[in-house]
């Protein structure tokens, strides 16, 4: 277990088909954990096939493992947020998200929660880029976890690594991009941009 701390073109006059489905950067393998007390720890969801830019899209439902180690405790803080500048994000909301099943302290009942894009408290509508992330309330460096926190991976797959962290709120918050992991976090979006085969939804045995 590592630790992190820190389409096609459509004819003229023709509108292009829209394509809907789940992004998904991470391989499946939780192989790290978020450590930094109180940080943000996402992905930056973007581009299509060939790296269009997805352009106006929507962003349906997301997913994500959650783990706690409490069983009674099933809230964790969700940020979505626009592209601003090199050094900050545009944070739409930062809320609680509460209801979530749990993984447990040592990821040892994984299930994947999969919350209706409202959930987030904003509109479901971006252009090109957004970003989505968690809190982080854990700063154990291995398992058992000791307060509620996502799952990342460090294995490269697909577009290679589009993890972030950024500083917890609303408005702009500064952030870094992140090359060492991806979040087990999956965007279900809905754009005129094919969405790359390489980042559709898969199944991990």
């Amino acid at each position: 277990m590592a630790t992190v701390g820190s389409g096609h073109t459509a004819p003229a006059g023709a509108v292009a088909p829209e394509d809907t489905q789940t992004m998904q950067y991470d391989d499946g393998a939780l192989t790290a954990l978020p450590t930094v007390f109180g940080q943000v720890y996402g992905n930056r969801f973007s581009q299509g096939i060939g790296g269009v830019p997805l352009g106006a899209l929507t962003l349906n439902s997301f997913s994500f493992y959650f783990m706690e180690d409490s069983a009674v405790d099933t809230g964790l803080f969700f940020q979505a947020a626009d592209t601003l500048n090199a050094t900050s994000i545009s944070a739409r909301a930062s809320i609680n998200i509460v209801g979530l099943m749990n993984s447990g302290p040592s990821f040892s009942a994984p299930v994947l929660n999969v919350v209706a894009q409202a959930g987030l408290g904003t509109t479901g509508m971006f252009n090109d880029t957004f970003f989505l992330g968690a809190w982080c309330l854990n700063s154990a460096t291995m398992f058992p976890i000791n307060n509620e926190v996502i799952g990342l991976a460090t294995n490269v797959r697909g577009e290679g690594n589009r993890g972030y962290t950024a500083v917890s709120g609303v408005g702009a918050v500064a952030f870094a991009a992140q090359p060492g992991f991806n979040a087990i976090l999956r965007a279900n979006v809905t754009s005129q941009a094919l969405v790359p085969v390489e980042l559709m939804s898969f199944g991990i045995d």
